[in-house]
């Protein structure tokens, strides 16, 4: 039996059952058991592969967006460019590279992580070595000024919250400990849901009894700080993230353990645990903060306008045979519809006086990639 688990089982017979997003929080966050506190869980070796480490296409394609949006910024000022969660570090290496061919000024930005994981940051400070950069355990740390904020699979791990329909109608979903021999965790249905709990065309909605709902004021929370900053500060947020674009009644909530579907209850601390993200969720979040919000747009939408067909004609264009197979099945996995390509989705966020940043009006930046 892992220890996070005696901890959780300790924990609901002392006070009762927890919600859904306690046991996420707990299972992914826990000081000294949490996921994302002792497990290096991208790559072949880990538990999840994600689009840097499939090829250096993506951060080379999300480079070219970083350069359009600071001249749409401000060309000249060097602005804060930050990473939220950023792996390995192949992202960030990726962009920064990109920017160099480009714009051949990276001193013009001011790189800043943030990361919780302290075996990811030694892994990002050695992929990072000869580029200067800072670390902070969270957004609030990160002096005052303009943005670009980057990321890219982040908001799915934050913790959501589930509702159950039961009985007629919804109650907050919960984890309790079996009354047998076993104890094993399980799901079980709890209070009834408060109605400022749901959008209003959810609440007022008849379901099938066991019908799940997730909601998660982790996300909202962040996107609110996020927004708030770019409103006063300036600059931009990309998030690009897998999820669907309208609020809806469904569960999402899974674990994956080497590279494979695990049991949601089992072991916690040993498994990713994500859900889906609900984009028009954080529509709603940021609605009254005074920034501008566009999109969500396909990930395949997103890349083929910034120009990823064309990097991955050229790369093909200069490898060998076996190289090329490989390029060609990068680019498919990241914009195959059937893949990446539809699932993943792009939405940013910019101060309310901000034009349509690039990528997510329907033209071509196709000169750019040239440059490499």
């Amino acid at each position: 039996m892992a220890s996070l688990e005696i901890i959780i089982k300790k924990l609901i017979e002392k006070n009762g059952p927890i919600s859904v997003e306690h046991y996420m929080d707990l299972a992914l966050s826990h000081p000294e058991f949490g996921y994302y506190k002792t497990i290096d869980p991208i790559g072949t070796s880990g538990d999840f592969i994600t689009a840097p480490e499939i090829s250096q296409m993506f951060g080379e394609i999300i480079g070219i967006w970083v350069t359009l949006m600071h001249k749409q910024l401000s060309d000249n000022a060097q602005i804060k460019l930050i990473e939220l969660g950023p792996g390995h570090g192949v992202l960030i290496n990726d962009i920064l590279r990109s920017i160099s061919k480009i714009d051949k000024s990276p001193e013009k930005f001011e790189t800043h992580l943030v990361e919780i994981n302290p075996k990811l940051k030694r892994v990002q400070q050695y992929t990072l070595k000869d580029r200067e950069v800072i670390w902070h355990n969270s957004i609030n740390s990160i002096p005052p000024g303009p943005s670009i904020i980057i990321a890219n699979e982040f908001f799915d791990a934050l913790p959501v919250n589930q509702l159950v329909y039961d009985t007629g109608c919804w109650h907050e979903r919960q984890i309790s400990v079996t009354n047998d021999i076993n104890q094993k965790l399980i799901f079980s249905s709890g209070p009834e849901a408060k109605e400022e709990q749901l959008p209003s065309e959810i609440i007022k909605e008849r379901t099938e009894e066991g019908s799940i709902f997730e909601f998660s004021p982790a996300r909202e929370k962040m996107v609110k700080i996020l927004a708030k900053k770019i409103s006063v500060e300036g600059g931009v947020i990309l998030i690009i993230d897998y999820g669907h674009t309208q609020t809806a009644i469904g569960e999402t909530l899974q674990a994956v353990k080497n590279h494979k579907f695990h049991p949601v209850l089992v072991d916690p601390g040993t498994a990713d645990l994500t859900a889906h993200l609900d984009f028009q969720a954080l529509q709603r979040a940021i609605s009254n903060i005074g920034v501008l919000h566009w999109g969500p747009i396909m990930q395949s939408q997103f890349l083929r306008r910034l120009g990823i067909e064309t990097r991955a004609s050229y790369l093909r264009n200069n490898s060998n045979t076996q190289s090329g197979l490989e390029i060609q099945r990068a680019l498919d996995r990241l914009i195959d519809p059937e893949q990446m390509g539809s699932m993943f989705k792009a939405i940013a966020i910019t101060d309310d006086s901000s034009p349509m940043p690039p990528g997510f009006e329907n033209c071509s930046y196709n000169k750019f990639i040239n440059t490499y």
